[in-house]
């Protein structure tokens, strides 16, 4: 997934579920451009808890939450 930057939240297949790899979250108004690093705290290093709450069914913040971050340092 590298940075997540090009990683569409909605339509690419980005989640560690056995079960399904999409979010099953309907989409929100105006969510439609969002990437996997704008779920990023400013930091880049930690999950936006709050937004992530906020946005998805608690079965995709879980998902997301358990997902770690891994920096790239090249």
């Amino acid at each position: 997934m590298g940075d997540g930057k090009s990683v569409n939240v909605w339509n690419d297949p980005w989640l560690c579920s056995p079960e399904n790899s999409y979010v099953r979250t309907p989409l929100p108004n105006g969510l439609e451009n969002l990437n996997v690093n704008d779920l990023l705290e400013n930091s880049q290093v930690a999950w936006n808890y709050n937004l992530i709450h906020e946005i998805f069914l608690l079965i995709d913040a879980q998902n997301i939450l358990a997902m770690p971050i891994f920096l790239d340092h090249s």
